[in-house]
């Protein structure tokens, strides 16, 4: 066979190869001596995420990693600053070589200086909308709706979410639920784990012959876990309360205040689980103590649809004359999830 034969063979070989399979791949070497191709998506609290034609998207733990490549320029953010390499050749030994781009010297990276990769950008947003609601007709007539929407925008230092919610409820002609409540919480990071908390809320509730109830107030958190799985944080601090109600004379406050927010993906992209609850204690005569709990979970159906089910409680140690202390709601709907 002639030599152009040949090197026509071997370039059409190359060629289907290329067809049938990626010719150029990311790889990631375990400490293990273990290897996995794909496409590096972007490294975060220690995750790294590597796309894979195989098992779709990989998580693998940043300590779990010996070396790398990539066949493209990458954004790295190290520690103290963000940075473009090209990740042409392979991190030996936990460094990585960064042949070209902007940082300070060529030469070897540590993996421990690495805090990012193809991080998020500057500010983030994620927002929730859901709807619920029943009807019957025949010998009972009822009907109820609720629908609630929460926002949150998270830059580095900032975080600011929004939140309200409206639930609605008759039998035959007569309303049996009516409330609503909208706040605004904006927390400031003092470091990665630390915030400072502002709050205003504001709630109605006929049944509980309450007219408005407006809430200020401040405190500190502190930042459990924020990861792409689990999310925890707790506050704590003062509010001044204002309630008015329809037959009972209003209430002017001062409160101490408290709050905890988790939330757990329990089936990556499919299922995840929320609890948030926020509690008051009264500082005046009565020392009213009240406590609003919501929790359940949500199941992906289709893209960013999904369905929800949720149980709140509500409860008022010192309620409106003739009111009962707790109430309970089971609210099922679907829902539209929102991210940016």
């Amino acid at each position: 066979m002639s030599l152009p034969l040949v090197l026509a063979a071997a370039f059409g070989a190359v060629a289907a190869a290329c067809l049938l399979s990626p010719c150029w791949a990311d790889e990631v070497r375990y400490r293990n001596g273990d290897r996995l191709t794909g496409t590096i998506v972007m490294m975060e609290e220690g995750i790294l995420t590597l796309a894979t034609e195989h098992s779709g998207d990989v998580k693998i733990r940043w300590s779990d990693i010996e070396s790398l490549s990539a066949d493209r320029p990458l954004t790295i953010q190290l520690h103290d600053k963000a940075q473009e390499a090209d990740w042409t050749e392979w991190l030996y030994t936990n460094y990585a070589t960064a042949r070209v781009g902007r940082i300070d010297a060529d030469g070897p990276i540590p993996l421990d200086a690495v805090k990012a990769i193809n991080p998020p950008p500057p500010i983030r947003y994620q927002g929730t909308l859901n709807v619920g609601g029943n009807r019957t007709q025949g010998n009972t007539e009822t009907q109820a709706v609720n629908a609630s929407t929460r926002w949150t925008v998270r830059s580095d230092r900032h975080r600011m979410l929004a939140e309200a919610k409206y639930n609605y409820g008759e039998v035959g002609s007569r309303v049996t639920v009516r409330n609503s409540l909208a706040s605004l919480k904006y927390d400031f990071f003092l470091s990665r784990r630390i915030f400072t908390n502002a709050e205003g809320l504001m709630e109605k509730d006929a049944f509980q012959n309450l007219s408005l109830r407006t809430t200020v107030g401040a405190g500190f958190g502190y930042q459990f876990l924020d990861t792409q799985r689990v999310n925890v944080s707790a506050v704590a601090g003062l509010a001044h309360v204002s309630e008015h109600y329809i037959n009972a004379p209003s209430v002017k406050t001062p409160s101490a205040r408290w709050s905890l927010r988790t939330e757990f993906v329990l089936i990556p992209d499919r299922v995840k689980l929320f609890h948030k609850h926020e509690g008051f204690l009264d500082f005046d005569e009565r020392s009213a103590l009240r406590v609003f709990a919501d929790q359940g979970l949500r199941v992906n159906l289709l893209g960013n649809l999904f369905f929800n089910v949720e149980y709140d409680i509500r409860y008022n140690g010192a309620p409106a004359p003739g009111r009962k202390r707790t109430d309970e709601a089971v609210i099922f709907g679907v829902g539209f999830e929102f991210a940016g």
